[in-house]
Formats: structure tokens, sequence, C-alpha cells
């Protein structure tokens, strides 16, 4: 019986040390989508990895193993083979190492007789606190990374490795009870996985709808300043036969005063709602009317300076989120002062699209984790906004740099588009 529960604990091992490695492969790899070719490939690779452990059991056997069931399941990743060959090496050079840290961990207690229970435990917590960590120093994780749900898992894999040391102490449990504590402790922790990666999908999901939502008002809005001109446009031309019938009997009258009334009168009902953004670019133009007019209502004096070809390529969906985001922030700080003024500039050069938009605040700017503390009601997604941008500005080879001097927030972005298409 205890063999049989050895190899369960096994078992669960290996599907969590293959779930963590599919989070290493994903931060580092672009993934086919099709889901069926990554299951087999992942049933494959733990059954060799698996078969390999339980039946021979010789070191080098189990290491050649896990390497070629490493690149099995590289194998729906889309990438190069040499690519493909240097990533499992590195994600099996992590894994070795680990293993000997919770080796040493374990036989250095020499009166302990469940240490390899327990180092096999421990290396597959390491390997995932490895990974969440390397995840979260790189961000290389597109969807939004929610740091309050992250520390929550950081400080319970501390926990279950400390768990794990407080067993080794005991030498009055039986072997049945540290599988069943060992096991309990990695189903744990395997859920945990789960729902972390479905709460991060769920913010992400909802960020992305919120933005499609802002980009569908603006749309709305720019569809709606066409069509009051348009509007406008028609009624003059359906009335201008009587409009110069009248100029006539008025230019025979004589009546200079009165023509120059009419002609006033004409001009003011012609007169186009003028957009603020008119660069022949949707994607800039529609985003910059939108917030700027609510800017304007909020009484907040606005500068545009824009100077880009109509024919620029870029993301309509990357522009909403930088511009929505920069500019709702500047519109919500201009609301705390006496004097609002927001001033934005775009300029373009050889592939190049610079972009300044600065605005004055009060109080203090406190920054923490490379993004700007939130002054929002909703501060469970806390630095959405300013890690969103960062990823558009990462996704269009860009740069973007904050300055707060003189009670001014200065924001510079800097997107490369020469390679767009």
């Amino acid at each position: 019986m205890p063999e049989i529960a050895d190899y369960a604990l096994i078992l669960i091992s290996e599907i969590i040390r293959l779930i963590i490695t599919s989070k290493y492969c994903d931060s580092s790899l672009d993934r086919n989508t099709k889901s069926t070719y990554h299951l087999v490939c992942y049933f494959i690779s733990l059954v060799i990895t698996f078969a390999a452990y339980i039946s021979l059991g010789i070191a080098w056997v189990n290491l050649l193993a896990t390497f070629l069931g490493l690149l099995i399941l590289l194998a729906p990743y889309r990438a190069s083979f040499p690519k493909k060959f240097a990533v499992a090496i590195i994600i099996l050079a992590v894994s070795t190492v680990l293993d000997l840290l919770a080796a040493f961990m374990f036989t250095a207690n020499p009166h302990n007789n469940h240490y390899s229970i327990l180092s096999t435990v421990t290396s597959v917590l390491l390997f995932l606190l490895a990974e969440q960590i390397v995840e979260r120093l790189s961000k290389s994780r597109k969807e939004v990374v929610v740091v309050r749900y992250w520390r929550i898992f950081i400080l319970l894999l501390f926990v279950s490795i400390i768990a794990m040391l407080v067993l080794a102490t005991d030498l009055t449990i039986s072997k049945v009870s540290v599988l069943a504590i060992s096991s309990a402790i990695l189903i744990l922790n395997l859920s945990v996985i789960y729902l972390y990666d479905k709460i991060i999908e769920s913010v992400a999901n909802s960020y992305e709808t919120m933005v499609l939502k802002e980009q569908m008002k603006a749309y709305s809005n720019e569809l709606s300043l066409r069509s009051e001109n348009e509007k406008k446009i028609k009624a003059l031309r359906h009335d201008m036969r009587h409009h110069l019938n009248e100029i006539s009997l008025i230019v025979e009258s004589g009546d200079k005063n009165r023509l120059n009334e009419y002609l006033t009168n004409i001009s003011d009902t012609i007169i186009e709602t003028k957009p603020f953004a008119d660069c022949g670019n949707p994607a800039i133009d529609s985003i910059l009317n939108y917030l700027l007019g609510q800017a304007r209502t909020s009484g907040i004096k606005t500068n545009l300076h824009i100077m880009v070809p109509e024919n620029l390529s870029i993301s309509e969906f990357d522009m909403n989120i930088i511009l929505g985001n920069l500019l709702e922030n500047a519109i919500e700080a201009c609301q705390k002062v006496s004097d609002p003024w927001i001033d934005i500039a775009f300029k373009y050069n050889d592939g190049l699209l610079f972009i300044e938009i600065s605005n004055p605040y009060s109080g203090a700017i406190i920054k923490r984790d490379s993004a700007f503390d939130t002054t929002k009601q909703d501060a469970s997604v806390h630095g959405i906004g300013v890690y969103s941008v960062r990823e558009a500005v990462k996704r269009n080879n860009g740069t973007i740099s904050f300055d707060t001097e003189n009670q001014i927030f200065k924001v510079d972005v800097l997107l490369d588009l020469s390679n767009f298409t």
C-alpha cells in the first residue's frame, strides 16, 4: 500500500511540475492555438517522465527522460528547434539545481526516514516559487498582474515549504501521514495555481472589454461630430436658393447693415462643430476628440499640437490603451487644481512617433512597484492602467518615461512604428 501511495505522490508531483514547466514556456514562447495538440504532448511527456522514474530509478536516465519530455512539451510552441532546445536546457538546469537544493535541505538530518518524499515535494514547491518570481520580475506575462493575489500566492508557497521542513523534524510521524500531508499540500498549491490563473484571466478580460467599450464610445463621438456637420451642410444646400434670393433683394435695397447681419446669421449657421483633432488618422482622432471633449466639459483648457501622416500605421487597440489611460489620468489630476490644463504633442519622424502629455497636479505622487499609486476607489486592480500602457508601448518597440517636477506631471512616449504591418 505505501508503494501505491508513493507512486501517487510522484504522479501528482510530475503533473504539477509539467504545469509549472508550461508556465515557464508560456512566458518565453508563443503557443500554438490548438489546445488538443498541446494536451497530447503534455500527456506523452508525463508518461515518459513518470515511467522512467518508477521503472528504472537511475539518475542519468531520469535526467534524459525529463529532457526528452521537455522537448515534447515544447513541440506545440512557435519557435525554431534551436530555441526550443535552449529553453529546455535552461528549464532542466533550473529544475536540477532546485532538486539538489531540496535534497540538501533534508539529507542534512540523518535520522529522518522520509527525506525522499519531503525533498520531492519541496523541489516542486521551489520550482513553482522560482517560476513565479521570474515571471514577476520579467513581467513577461500578457495578462495584468494583480499584485495582492500574487503576494498571497507567494506567502502560501513559503508556508508550504516551511511545513515540509517542520515535518522533517518530527521523527515519530509515519510514512503514510507524510504522504497524505505532502499530497494535500501539492493539491492545495495546484488548486491555487488554477484559481490564480483564472483571476488573472478574468481581470485581463474585464480590462480588455473596458478598453473596447471606451474605443466604441470614441468612435461613436467621432461619428456624431461628422453627422452633425453633414446635417448642417445639407440644410445649407437645401436653403441656398432662398438665401440667394433674399441676398439679392437686400443688395437691391442698398441696406448694407441688413446685408451684413444676414450674412453673419448664415455664417453662424454653417460653422462646423470643430473637432479637437483632425489629423486624418482615425486611431488618433477618435480617442483624442472623445477625451478632450470630456476635458473641455470639465472646464480644462487643452492645447493640442499634432503632426502625423494620415496613413500612419498603428494598432488602434494599443493607441486606445496608451492615450485612454494617460489622458484619463491627466483629466483626473486636473480636477484637483485651480488652473487646470493639458498639453498634448504628437511628432512623427522616420518611423518614430513621439507623444508628450503634461498637466498640473496637486499633492504628492507616490511611486510603488514602478507604477504610481492609485487614487481611484477600486484599488483591487491597482496599477493596471500604467501596466497596460507599458505593455502597449513594449509591443510597439517603444519607451515611456515620467517626470513630476514643479507639480507638473509629464509623460514622454516613444513608439517605433518602422516595422509595423
